[in-house]
C-alpha cells in the first residue's frame, strides 16, 4: 500500500513540474500556456518537433492523471477498509472473556 502512495505522490510531483515548465516557457514567450499559443510563438523547426510529440504527451498525461485518481481512490479505500477490519476485530475481541471462554453479556 505504501508503494502505491508513494507512487502516486511521485507523480502528482511530476505533474506539477511539468505544468511549472509549461507555465515558465509560457511565460518566456509571453503567452498563455496552451499548446496552441506557444506553438505560435515557435519558429518553424520547433514548432514541428513538439506538434509531433505534443498530441501523444497529452494522452500519457491525461492516462496518468485518471491513473493517479484511481490510485488515491484505491488507497483511501484500502486505508477506510483497514479501519473497518480493526473496528470489528476490536468489538469481536472483546466478546471473548479474559480466560478463553465467550461472554454473552453484550
Amino acid at each position: 500500500m505504501k508503494e502505491l502512495h508513494d507512487a502516486s505522490f511521485r507523480a502528482q510531483a511530476l505533474d506539477r513540474r511539468r505544468e511549472a515548465e509549461a507555465e515558465s516557457l509560457a511565460r518566456t514567450l509571453g503567452v498563455h500556456p496552451r499548446l496552441s499559443e506557444i506553438l505560435e510563438k515557435l519558429n518553424e523547426g520547433e514548432r514541428e518537433a513538439l506538434s509531433s510529440v505534443a498530441g501523444s504527451f497529452g494522452l500519457v498525461v491525461r492516462k496518468l492523471q485518471a491513473e493517479m485518481k484511481i490510485l488515491s481512490r484505491l488507497a483511501d479505500e484500502s486505508r477506510r477498509l483497514g479501519e473497518v477490519m480493526l473496528s470489528e476485530w476490536r468489538r469481536l475481541e472483546s466478546t471473548f472473556s479474559p480466560d478463553g471462554g465467550f461472554d454473552l453479556k453484550g
